[in-house]
């Protein structure tokens, strides 16, 4: 016979359960599988002998079950409609649209005068149970993408928000609305909101910003209102309501504009001071899935949904600066369906400098599918990638392990790393210099479903719909401004890391709800989360012990240990040779002195004879002179560049052109990772003795790698003093 699948509120997407007020029969779904036909029914079985009474076939399935307290009716969602029948005898009364919403919860009234009706858009509507008019709608809906496709997933769920919540007072005067949000209440005769005292968010805080004073807040929340806070006192100090549709909520450093993107693809510009609009930008054709600002408040960045590009604006104007298009984020799936997307691939972040940007590439799972029959196994892997801003040019590809999945990502505020909040629940530092992680903190296991999203592992049936929602990466990590400590959320926790010595050195505990955004004030004093309970906590960061980089003494053997590891491929290993280098920075600098030199100038007539040296026959001046070339790097990019202008020949092209490429991606030689790892150290060291020592190699020839990174360290250094 057939596959016999009986759903009885297992998965977020289902209430398949419901007694009669007799508690003589109880209604389910079933869903039966035959010669690759798929049905759904509702099966009302009776409690006695658990025998079948009757089963209904419910073509748009069946998402919510309830009957009326006085047992005449039963009423169960199907697809966006609502079916109201006799319960005795079996007989339909009518059908109720619902609009673009599928079904998520159904409750009558205690009267049985009014069904209630909760989609997934968590809007809610309420109707006359006995005429089947809409008496009145209920709160705002939350934007969802439709999207073809012809995936159907019966498993892999992630940890969904709950969204069944729905309870009228025993009186039928009043319906309170719950899910992912504070309880709201509403009057069922005039459908107005009964607004309890305190104020504050009424749903889950989805963006926040400590500005520049440290001394104000700007917050959103699922509630569709943005607010401006004394992060002091706690206290409100003005509110306003953003459109209809708005999707994600970003807040520019300087706390002078938001900007809210919108299911239409369209992204807006607002003064945070007025809420007046003052830009409104096309920015995708299939919605926006994340949004972030450089951090001088100028650039602004947006990916999409599903058309695979990253668009840069300009904040004053509005105008669009660049347009970047990424790789699909997801493998074909069989049968020529199309690439397999996740909704936890689109971390998006600026450098300090905003010069790159870089984000993630897909999400790590493996998946079953049944195709004709026939089962197959799909993997896809993730990526961390960066572009460069002014050319959109691909800049690097850090491939994380296998199985391994980002929620979000920040750089460093040196700019030389990327950290990760991982879908197991450690913390990573990718190093951009090489391409390797440089560190991991934490125990790996998946935990909480709702902290950090996992890889997927279920079984996709073809044939079916399938739903794209947008949605915008929260900012779930966050470096503090000097760059000594890390914060992340964890379940219902944040957690603050420090990096240097690769270990949790807090864990704050407040959240009755599972944390959303983190951010630190500028001063680095204090940090502030937001959480699906509603609630915005500011914490206290002076009170946490911190490690000291303690001095230690080097000598000659470990200091030629140490130089040999910062010029290798194990970045682990050659973080910690930094750590170690900074910390005896003082014996270290005689024998760094002798190793690295300031940039020399390079007298135009050799790069021009190496150039020249490229199209010779002989193979190993060809190999010398590509050699030369590689080691002065930048020095020689404006005469690579000459070559490729003067219509050079094809062979002489073959051979200048990735030379050039390396050039212009910031793709670095393991001496020039070595010198940008020494140069790190120095700069962790701060110390007059390493103060100088850059003071010298920034005094190199203008534009060499050394001579570039050492200036960059020292107006950091000069910044921070």
């Amino acid at each position: 016979g057939p596959l016999r699948l009986v759903i009885g509120g297992a998965t977020p997407e289902v209430s398949g359960l419901a007694f009669s007020p007799n508690g003589k029969t109880l209604a389910s779904v079933l869903t039966e599988f035959a010669q690759q036909n798929t049905t759904t029914y509702l099966r009302l079985s009776s409690t006695a002998d658990g025998k079948e009474i009757r089963k209904i076939e419910a073509a748009g399935g069946v998402s919510s079950i309830t009957f009326s307290p006085d047992g005449k009716r039963i009423a169960f969602g199907s697809s966006t409609s609502i079916v109201v029948m006799d319960a005795d005898p079996d007989k339909e009364i009518r059908t109720l649209k619902n609009g673009p919403s599928t079904i998520a919860s159904l409750v009558f009234s205690p009267d049985s005068k009014i069904l209630a009706a909760k989609g997934h858009d968590q809007k809610v509507r309420l109707w006359d149970a006995n005429s089947g008019e809409v008496l009145h709608e209920l709160g705002s809906a939350v934007p969802m993408q439709g999207g073809g496709g012809n995936a159907f997933v019966l498993g892999g769920f992630f940890g969904a928000a709950e969204i069944r919540d729905l309870a009228f007072s025993r009186d039928s005067k009043f319906i309170a609305v719950g899910g992912a949000q504070a309880p709201r209440f509403y009057n069922v005769g005039t459908g107005k909101e009964q607004t309890p005292a305190g104020g504050g968010h009424k749903a889950g805080v989805s963006s926040l910003l400590l500005a520049p004073d440290s001394k104000t807040m700007l917050s959103s929340g699922a509630d569709h209102v943005i607010r401006r806070w004394n992060a002091s006192t706690g206290e409100e100090i003005s509110q306003f309501t953003h459109p209809d549709g708005t999707v994600a909520v970003a807040f520019s450093p300087d706390a002078k504009t938001i900007a809210l993107a919108n299911i239409d693809g369209t992204i807006r510009l607002h003064s945070a001071d007025s809420g007046k609009e003052l830009h409104k930008v096309k920015a995708h054709q299939n919605g926006v899935a994340a949004i972030v600002f450089s951090a001088n408040s100028k650039l602004l960045a947006s990916r999409g949904t599903a058309d695979n590009k990253i668009n840069i604006f300009d904040v004053d104007t509005g105008r669009q600066r660049q347009s970047i298009l990424i790789p699909p984020d997801g493998p074909a799936m069989p049968g020529g369906f199309g690439a397999v997307r996740n909704a936890f691939s689109h971390g998006l972040a600026f450098s300090p400098d905003g010069a790159h940007i870089a984000s993630t590439i897909g999400s790590a799972f493996r998946q079953n599918v049944i195709v004709n029959g026939q089962l197959q196994t799909i993997e896809a892997t993730s990526t961390i990638r960066t572009w460069d801003v002014a050319t959109g040019k691909a800049l690097r590809e850090i491939k994380l392990p296998s199985q391994r999945s980002v929620a979000a990502i920040v750089y460093s505020p040196d700019g030389r790393l990327i950290a990760s909040d991982n879908n197991d629940q450690t913390v990573s530092l990718w190093e951009l210099a090489s391409g390797r992680e440089r560190v991991r903190m934490g125990e790996a296991h998946l935990g909480n479903l709702a902290s950090n999203p996992p890889a997927m592992d279920g079984v996709v049936i073809l044939g079916g719909r399938r739903l794209l929602m947008t949605s915008q990466t929260l900012p779930s990590i966050a470096f503090a401004p000097d760059g000594e400590r890390i914060a992340t959320r964890f379940g219902n926790d944040v957690k603050v890391w420090d990096p240097w010595h690769a270990k949790e050195i807090a864990n704050f505990k407040g959240h009755s709800g599972p944390v959303g955004p983190v951010v630190f004030a500028p001063d680095g004093r204090s940090a502030a989360s937001g959480s699906v309970d509603t609630t915005i906590l500011v914490w206290d960061l002076t009170r946490i012990k911190r490690e000291l980089l303690a001095p230690i003494s080097l000598r000659d053997e470990q200091l030629k240990s140490l130089w040999n590891d910062l010029g290798g491929s194990d970045a682990m290993k050659a973080g910690e040779a930094v750590r170690k280098l900074a910390a005896g920075a003082k014996d270290a600098i005689p024998f760094l002195s002798k190793e690295i030199k300031p940039a020399a100038a390079i007298d135009p007539k050799k790069i021009d004879q190496w150039i020249m040296d490229l199209d010779s026959s002989n193979f190993q001046k060809r190999t010398r002179a590509a050699a030369e070339l590689e080691k002065i790097g930048e020095l020689a990019r404006p005469a690579l560049k000459k070559v490729l202008d003067s219509e050079p020949s094809p062979e002489m092209r073959r051979r200048v052109e990735p030379m050039l490429d390396k050039l212009v991606t910031g793709t670095l030689t393991a001496e020039q990772v070595r010198v940008a790892r020494v140069i790190e150290a120095l700069e962790k060291s701060g110390s007059a003795e390493a103060r100088q020592f850059l003071q010298t190699l920034a005094q190199g020839a203008p534009g060499a790698f050394t001579t570039r990174e050492a200036q960059d360290t020292l107006a950091r250094l000069k910044t921070r003093s």
